[in-house]
Formats: C-alpha cells, sequence, structure tokens
C-alpha cells in the first residue's frame, strides 16, 4: 500500500486481484464513518446498480451495515433475505432476483471494523460457499490493511498540502500547482484568470472582537471563494489575510461575472452573521495570455498591484 498509487487506484486493483480467486462481477466496498453516522461506498461494481448512496449508519438496516454492525461475514440467498425482512433485522435495500446471492465479510483493523467487503450474483445461487467466507475473511484483513495505510498516507500528504485551518492550500503548494497549471497552459494554449484578494478590516476584527473573532472571519471567507469556485480552480493562502485563486480556462472576460458573484456571496454572508461589523476584502485581477506569456512572480504581482488599487479607491471614498 505504501505505494505512488492513489486510493482510488487501490480499490480497483484489490478488485481486480480478488478476481482470480473468487468471481467479483458484482463487488463494492464500503466504509463506516461512524463520527459523521454515515457508511459510503468508494468502490463499486455492480450490473444492476449503478447508485450506491450513503447510509445513515446508525438507522440503515440494509445487509451492508448489519455485517459492519456485526462485524461477522454474512452469506445469504434471497430466501434468507426474504426471511431477514420479514423478521424486522433488514429493509430492502438495492436489486435482487429470486437466482441472487450476496456475501459480505467486515473489514476490521486491530479488531475495529472500519467497513465491508461484498461480492454477489443475480443468476447463480449457488455461486458462492461456505469455503468462500473463510477465502474472504483471510483476504479481508490484507485489504483493511492496505486501506488504512493508503488513507493515511494521503491523510499526511494532504495536511503538507493544506492550510488545515481554513481549509485551502498553503502557499508553498498552492504556487506549485499554480506552476504546474502554467506550463499546462503555455502547452495548450489555454488562458488562466487570476484573483489576489485581501480582507479590508481583519485588523480591525481583530483589535476590537480579538484574534478567535478574526479566525472565524478567515475560515468563512475561505468558504466563500470555494462556494464560486469549480472543482478544478485553485485556492491558496498566501499568509496573513491574502488569498490567492487560480480561475482555470478563464480569461479577463470573466471578471464581472466573478465580482458579481463574489459580491452577492459577501452580502450574504454579511447578512446571516448579524455581526456587529461587516465583512469586506478588496481583489485585483490579472490573466495568463498564452499569446503574450508572463510568469508566475509577474502575474501575482499585477494582481496584488492591482488589488491594493482597489483598496486605496476604497479608502478614498471613506474620506
Amino acid at each position: 500500500a505504501n505505494s505512488p498509487i492513489s486510493l482510488k487506484q487501490l480499490y480497483k486493483t484489490i478488485h481486480q486481484e480478488l478476481g482470480a480467486i473468487i468471481d467479483t462481477t458484482n463487488f463494492y466496498i464500503a466504509l463506516v464513518d461512524k463520527k459523521e453516522d454515515k457508511v459510503y461506498f468508494p468502490y463499486h461494481q455492480d450490473e444492476k446498480d449503478n447508485d450506491f448512496p450513503i447510509l445513515s449508519f446508525s438507522t440503515s438496516d440494509t445487509l451492508t451495515t448489519y455485517v459492519i454492525k456485526t462485524g461477522k461475514p454474512l452469506l445469504s440467498d434471497n430466501n434468507q433475505y426474504k426471511e431477514m425482512i420479514s423478521q424486522k433485522i433488514l429493509s430492502p435495500k438495492g436489486s435482487t432476483t429470486p437466482q441472487s446471492i450476496w456475501l459480505g465479510v467486515p473489514l476490521k483493523i486491530e479488531g475495529h471494523v472500519m467497513g465491508a467487503m461484498v461480492v454477489q450474483s443475480y443468476i447463480n445461487p449457488n455461486l458462492y460457499s461456505k469455503e468462500d467466507i473463510k477465502l474472504l475473511e483471510f483476504v479481508s484483513s490484507q485489504v483493511a490493511t492496505a486501506i488504512e495505510r493508503k488513507r493515511m498516507e494521503e491523510e499526511l500528504k494532504r495536511l503538507a498540502h493544506y492550510d488545515t485551518f481554513i481549509g485551502v492550500y498553503n502557499r508553498g503548494y498552492g504556487l506549485e500547482l499554480f506552476q504546474r497549471q502554467l506550463k499546462l497552459s503555455k502547452r495548450n494554449k489555454s488562458p488562466l484568470l487570476l484573483a489576489y484578494s485581501d480582507l479590508d478590516n481583519l485588523k480591525d476584527i481583530n483589535d476590537e472582537f480579538g484574534h478567535k473573532e478574526g479566525d472565524k472571519v478567515m475560515v468563512k471567507v475561505a468558504k466563500l471563494f470555494k462556494s464560486i469556485l469549480r472543482e478544478v480552480d485553485i485556492i491558496t493562502r498566501m499568509g496573513g489575510d491574502e488569498f490567492l485563486v487560480i480561475f482555470l480556462d478563464s480569461s479577463l472576460n470573466e471578471i464581472p461575472i466573478i465580482r458579481k458573484r463574489l459580491s452577492k456571496e459577501l452580502a450574504r454572508l454579511n447578512q446571516i452573521s448579524k455581526k456587529p461589523y461587516k465583512i469586506e476584502f478588496s481583489t485585483g485581477f490579472s490573466n495568463y495570455d498564452p499569446a503574450n506569456p508572463q510568469s508566475m512572480d509577474e502575474l501575482i504581482r499585477i494582481a496584488d498591484q492591482k488589488m491594493y488599487e482597489e483598496k486605496k479607491r476604497k479608502n478614498k471614498g471613506r474620506l
């Protein structure tokens, strides 16, 4: 598990390797998050069901949650499944046929159940046997260990890349991503738009209401930016109360739309916050034009300069 492959790729590898020893035409992995009270399905391949919605762990009584809650394997054909439903042990969920068979084993780490691994068939009720339970149980401990190690590895990577307090990229990693994106834009001849933002009144909020309140404002502003961004866009905390946002495949034409969305979200935030102060920030823009390429430092300098010009205009307006 300590390899360059991602968690997503690991699930695929588990599926492929398991397929060499047991029929995995229909296969899924379920993981439980007891704090969030949810069971989710990070990997699934199924002939009938494409949709594997997140379940409430405490209130769901499906085959999957039954295995996770009891910590025991279960081999169930359609007759046993119906019997468990009639006894109110389970509620019906997902597709079944009269020929269905379902085999699930818990995924355990040091006795702690972290999820379940499941194979099933809709056409052959004799596909799995008690021997297969032993086989899957044996494999499940290795699978659980591999998943847990990979999850920890990815979490450590995330912590190294994130400003975990406000949930955006830290300066070092954000600029590294920006540099990579610039190279891609140069190669693909695609534009980029930069927004450099700075909170106008964080010092006043800190001085009057304390640094804890100022920290809350930073978190709210980061959430505001994230709410207007697409998944591919990049948001970085440059330090203090400054943010750098990279809008991919975007040009200067989009500035009015972005400003309008920022203004709308900021007004909404101030309205619902009901604080004795208003959150305000200034934003400057610059763009990467493939026909007239500029360096990362130059693009940041331009956006930063325009942000300060906007700040000056606001301050003059207040005099």
